[in-house]
Parts: structure tokens; sequence; C-alpha cells
């Protein structure tokens, strides 16, 4: 498979659009609720997603930074791999190897993202005084699912030989 052979599935642009769509979200949270933030909002939490410290209200700034920069990293990893890797195949295997993996890292873009909003969006119910209840183990959430996303990506690789 050559360079010009490598076209992305219905899947893969799905997991773009979503991972853009998370990005938009992790820009308008701040921007729907800055001027509803008290001027000193909680910026870390402890395992219990009890606060451990505190910031001003601009601080909610710093997740969407993050989160941008680690997306657009993750978002041109592929295209950098394709543009500069060798990506002449000579076998079908080596294809759907290189194609499953770049399909893993958008899956744990998207995840990263969404696991972004959430940190953003407990942060403002907890700035806001709203009770969180089980809100405060969505990082943990997503964490699994970033490794289970890999697990399985790995076994499937695995089945493959």
């Amino acid at each position: 498979m050559s360079k010009s052979k490598i076209k992305l599935r219905l899947t893969d642009w799905l997991l773009e659009i979503f991972g853009a769509a998370g990005m938009i979200l992790l820009v308008l949270l701040p921007i729907l609720f800055i001027n509803k933030l008290p001027d000193t909002i909680p910026v870390h939490f402890n395992l219990l997603g009890e606060p451990d410290r505190y910031g001003s209200k601009n601080s909610i700034w710093a997740l969407p930074a993050i989160g941008f920069f680690l997306f657009m990293t993750i978002v041109f990893i592929p295209k950098l791999l394709i543009h500069f890797g060798n990506t002449d195949f000579d076998s079908w295997e080596k294809s759907f190897r290189f194609l499953n993996a770049m399909r893993m890292v958008r899956i744990i873009n998207m995840l990263t993202v969404f696991m972004f909003c959430s940190i953003v969006y407990y942060t403002i119910l907890v700035s806001l005084g709203n009770p969180t209840g089980l809100w405060n183990f969505s990082t943990l959430f997503f964490l699994l699912l970033i490794f289970i996303a890999i697990a399985v990506f790995l076994i499937k690789n695995k089945r493959r030989k």
C-alpha cells in the first residue's frame, strides 16, 4: 500500500470529528461559565475528588490550553507518520497493523479530550457549589477506558499474527 492509498475509513473520520467536537466543548465550557465563577476556584483535586489547591477563576483556561496542545500533537502523529514514515507496505498485514495503530491513537485522543472536558466541568460544578456525586470519578473512568482501548488494540494486533 503506497502513501497515496492510505485513506481514512468512516470510523476514523468519526473519531476525528468527535475529538474536534470535544475540543470545541472544552473551550466552550469556560466561555459559558466564566462570568458565573467565583474569583477563586479549585485548580487541583485529591483522589477523593476534594479540592486541595485553589487559584483565580482564570485558571480554568489552563486545562483547555493543555488539552488543545495534547489534541493537536496527537492529531498530527498519524499525519507525520504517513508523511515521513515508511508507509509503502508490502503486505496487507503491515497495512492493517499501521491503520489499526492509528485508529488506537485517534481513540486515545478523543477519550483524552473528553476526560479534560469532564475535569473542566467538574471544576465548574465544584466552583459553583453544586453537588457532584460520582462525577469526581469521571477522570478514573476515562483513564480506564484509555487502558481498555490500548488492551483491545494490542489483543487485536496479536491475533493477526
